[in-house]
């Protein structure tokens, strides 16, 4: 990265280690850019230029700064990751920061969520079995109640998911095996297929109105955030 530096510039390179310091957990709403070799630059040190699609960053020389570097930045209080390709807002601040992004698959989208140790921690998906290892360690600012409330809340969530899998599988099932009865010769065999058919159609409905894991996990953040906020 220092071939596309200059000396004048004034960069703060941080460790892996530094980069976990509690005294950088809530960084100042400032604009900076954080690059994947912990390079942390503040808006003295780049210039900024928004494009359609992502913002470009150049140095004070008017080099481009290759946006494949660029880790983490907040230019006017937009605090975004670049992860996997994908820029992610930022939608939830403290201890852990949650960045939102979307899924695709088919025709269809979906967010997904990731969440980093503040404030340039590595992101990971936002699910139980890594939630569930980081907010149960022993910590001097969350008594074990606390943390018990915080597991809680994650256990919702895995139920949560259980129970729409449980009923997405019914529905599909039933919905088949309706189908299938509804091809038959029988006329009475063709009215219970028609019956079965609809009720897996509603199941499957049902099964996307009930309330999604992730709200759960995004709890379960919050929940242990706000321990540490000022």
């Amino acid at each position: 990265m220092k071939r596309y530096l200059p000396p004048a510039l004034l960069l703060f390179v941080f460790s892996i280690t530094s980069a976990q310091d509690e005294s950088l957990t809530n960084m100042p709403e400032e604009d900076f850019v954080y690059l994947k070799d912990s390079t942390l630059l503040f808006s003295s040190d780049f210039t900024a230029k928004r494009g359609f699609i992502k913002t470009n960053f150049f140095q004070l020389n008017g080099d481009k700064i290759p946006f494949e570097q660029v880790k983490f930045y907040n230019i006017d209080g937009d605090y975004r990751a670049n992860f996997n390709a994908s820029i992610l807002p930022r939608i939830e601040t403290g201890y852990y920061n949650v960045f939102e992004g979307k899924s695709y698959q088919s025709n269809s989208s979906s967010k997904k969520f990731y969440f980093s140790r503040a404030p340039f921690g590595d992101l990971q998906s936002l699910k139980y079995n890594t939630l569930l290892e980081v907010l149960s360690t022993p910590n001097p600012k969350i008594d074990q109640t606390e943390l018990a409330q915080i597991q809680e809340t994650l256990g919702l969530g895995k139920r949560k998911q259980k129970k729409v899998f449980i009923m997405l599988g019914a529905g599909l099932g039933t919905f088949i095996i309706g189908g299938t009865l509804m091809d038959s010769e029988n006329r009475n065999a063709r009215l219970v297929g028609l019956s079965l058919a609809g009720a897996g159609l509603v199941t499957c409905v049902a099964s996307i109105m009930v309330k999604k894991p992730a709200r759960f996990h995004l709890a379960a953040v919050r929940q242990y955030n706000k321990f540490y906020l000022d």
